[in-house]
């Protein structure tokens, strides 16, 4: 996932804010990192106000959720990239050249 993230990051950035491609290649370690803590800290709060067992099914919420806003991402980037297809004219054409 680390590639495919920062691969991400960096085509969002190229599109939309090129002067911050530095700034976006950075952004995949924040990432991971921000998510680890926040991780860490549920199962944390899971574990002391519940208990050990509880932590297969909230880990299986957070997985749920991960899952729905990564699919709502996929379907929001996918309308802004036929968007901007249409608006180019390369709707149904190839975008580069052999």
């Amino acid at each position: 996932m680390n590639s495919t993230m920062q691969l991400y990051f960096m085509d969002w950035a190229e599109r939309y804010v090129p002067e911050a491609r530095d700034l976006a290649s950075s952004l995949t370690s924040v990432s991971i990192n921000v998510g680890i803590a926040m991780g860490s800290a549920l199962g944390g709060l899971v574990t002391t106000s519940m208990g050990l067992i509880d932590l297969s099914w909230s880990g299986g919420i957070v997985a749920v959720l991960a899952t729905v806003l990564a699919l709502i991402n996929y379907r929001l980037d996918r309308g802004t990239r036929s968007a901007s297809k249409e608006e180019n004219g390369l709707s149904g054409q190839y975008e580069g050249s052999l």
